[in-house]
């Protein structure tokens, strides 16, 4: 983990060291989510958090699961009950 430090400027705005931002792929533009956990603030990109929900939900899957063919066949087995 590397530390840097930052100066709080007018408005409460804090800006990101370029190397920071190159080494997590933050550019300009970027939509990111700010979210204070015990009192430290956790700056996270949207495109961080996709990954690690797909990394989440992928130990849910079998290798070669597809999920709208698992949708379908649910759906085809619910049609055959009714």
């Amino acid at each position: 983990m590397n530390a840097c430090q930052v100066q709080v400027a007018s408005g409460g705005y804090v800006g990101l060291p370029i190397e920071v931002c190159k080494d997590l792929d933050i550019k300009e533009g970027d939509v990111m989510q700010l979210v204070v956990v015990n009192g430290e603030i956790h700056l996270q990109s949207r495109r961080h958090n996709i990954r690690k929900a797909q990394m989440l939900y992928r130990n849910y899957l079998s290798d070669n699961a597809s999920l709208c063919d698992e949708l379908i066949q649910e759906r085809k087995t619910e049609a055959a009950h009714e």
